[in-house]
């Protein structure tokens, strides 16, 4: 049995695609609908009928997805989810006695980003089961982009219209949606918001139809290039600089809200990301310049504390994200992008604190080669693409460190300089312009 286990994101995997654009239940082979099954493993639902005895609550037989035609509200006819209780099994080691949801999944390709889908649904569940409309974005490498789920209690005689709005929580391109309807929300996620998800109830009954993808969002355009730097030596918020470039084209973005938080709290897992940004962030306003954004000595990075968004002090020794939240308008959606790892740092090994100000790369910009003035040191020097790619990771043995940047593109990196013990000395930016 397929479970998804559902944490901020639902880890779903990648199946094969099936070649579909309508996503209604308008097309039967065989009393399946056409291009839905169980979780994209090629076989429909009500293959579980050769596993054994399928009953609902009161001991009738049940199939576990059925076409009707009653009073369809789109097209000659509709889907109807049965959850049951399997008995008898034929196979009981991969498929025990008990209850199970019924469950119909479709993936289908689009590079569009759907604000939200609707579906007309009625449905009679039982007890504490949830019956669910369950919604995914996915990259190219099948990875969630977005996702919205809507959970159904209780009893909907007749045909309404449910929508679910799906949140997006990157900004990589979409490549294909997975929608997945169960009677019974156990037979898909184990837990749902830290709670363990209702065991499916036999006879809990979901009936979907006329399923419509909503308004295609387009979004703002992005910053590039950012980079957090280390760039003083007082063991506060004063330490911690941001730079980032702006889009040539900036009419359809209103703000920009720049957030530092640890490695957890993403845009992604919040309700609702640009009330949070524009309450926690550093405002910057379009006017065509790139961009450096300085924290103050009482600023402070945020972090998830029971489910919640909670805040302290920017300090030293905590890895760190920057976080740019750009805030779109005239109709453009809100994109963001985060910075480098950044960890504050002034206590080392073989520099002192007098002589970190002393730590620099020139020259910088760069063509083909950069000198890192490090005195009194012995260590490592690492420089990443702003993408995290190590590109160039080389001992420091001499107080000056000639590095060769021939085979490096033009664009931004981060250097950083770390002491014999692993220390973070100095993190900073570095330009390639040939």
């Amino acid at each position: 049995m397929k479970k998804l286990y559902f944490t901020v994101l639902a880890a779903c995997a990648a199946f094969t695609m099936n070649a579909q654009t309508n996503v209604s239940f308008e097309s039967w082979n065989q009393g399946n609908p056409v291009d839905w099954d169980y979780f994209g493993q090629g076989t429909h639902m009500n293959a579980f009928q050769n596993a054994g005895d399928l009953t609902d609550n009161n001991g009738d037989p049940v199939v576990p997805s059925v076409e009707k035609t009653d009073v369809p509200t789109d097209g000659g006819s509709y889907v109807r989810m049965t959850s049951f209780l399997l008995s008898n099994s034929i196979d009981p080691q991969n498929l025990p006695d008990g209850p199970y949801g019924s469950v119909n999944y479709q993936l289908f390709a689009s590079t569009d980003k759907y604000e939200d889908v609707s579906f007309d649904v009625k449905y009679d569940v039982l007890g504490s089961d949830e019956a669910l409309l369950f919604v995914q974005a996915n990259d190219a490498n099948g990875d969630p982009v977005g996702q919205g789920f809507t959970q159904l209690t209780g009893t909907q005689a007749n045909f309404s219209t449910e929508t679910v709005t799906i949140n997006y929580t990157t900004s990589e391109p979409i490549v294909e949606y997975e929608i997945i309807l169960s009677a019974s929300i156990g037979e898909v996620f184990n837990n749902v918001g830290g709670n363990p998800a209702p065991t499916p109830e036999p006879g809990s009954m979901l009936d979907v139809d006329n399923i419509v993808l909503g308004n295609v969002i387009v979004d703002a355009p992005n910053v590039t290039n950012v980079v957090a730097s280390d760039i003083s030596d007082n063991g506060d918020g004063s330490d911690l600089e941001v730079t980032f470039d702006v889009p040539n084209d900036e009419s359809d973005i209103a703000n920009y809200w720049i957030v530092a938080t640890d490695e957890n709290l993403t845009p992604g897992v919040l309700q609702d990301p640009l009330t949070f940004f524009q309450n926690a962030g550093i405002q910057s306003t379009p006017d065509g310049s790139n961009k450096t954004v300085n924290f103050a000595a009482g600023d402070v990075y945020y972090y998830i504390d029971n489910n919640q968004a909670a805040q302290t002090p920017i300090v030293e020794d905590s890895l760190m994200v920057v976080w740019v939240y750009v805030e779109g308008q005239n109709g453009a959606g809100d994109v963001f992008a985060a910075s480098n790892d950044i960890t504050l740092t002034s206590q080392t090994t073989g520099i002192d604190s007098e002589e970190l100000t002393a730590v620099k790369a020139y020259p910088n910009p760069a063509k083909n080669n950069v000198n890192f003035v490090v005195p009194n040191a012995e260590g490592t020097l690492t420089i990443t693409s702003v993408t995290g790619q190590t590109v160039v990771s080389q001992p420091i043995e001499n107080n000056v460190e000639n590095v060769s940047t021939h085979a490096l593109n033009n664009g931004v990196y981060i250097y950083t300089v770390q002491d014999n013990a692993g220390k973070v000395v100095k993190t900073n930016k570095l330009v390639i312009n040939k």
